[in-house]
């Protein structure tokens, strides 16, 4: 039987401190707040993990997780300047290489 979440959002973002705490075991590379149906906090890992590893639930808020591989940088989208040209805007890669 599926439960319904009726969080808030200000209990989503207690459970998702509390779910830092907790995954620090894993392969963690992102947690986030998003609206799937009710309410979610996201993690984000980088590889598979055990289904009963980390929490399904934190303070009654669901948590749902998903394997996005691990983060890499793409710098086909930066000129020489370190600076990108996508969709007319420009971004630098990093603010400390303009410093």
């Amino acid at each position: 039987m599926a439960t319904s979440n009726k969080s808030t959002l200000e209990e989503a973002r207690a459970a998702k401190s509390k779910a830092a705490a907790l995954l620090t075991a894993l392969p963690v590379i992102g947690i986030g707040i998003t609206r799937i149906g009710d309410g979610y906090v996201k993690v984000n890992l980088s590889e598979s993990v055990a289904d009963t590893a980390g929490p399904k639930h934190v303070n009654g808020v669901p948590i749902k997780t998903e394997v996005v591989g691990a983060i890499r940088s793409d710098d086909s989208h930066f000129g020489a300047n370190g600076l990108s040209q996508e969709n007319g805007a420009t971004f630098p890669r990093q603010l400390a290489d303009l410093e």
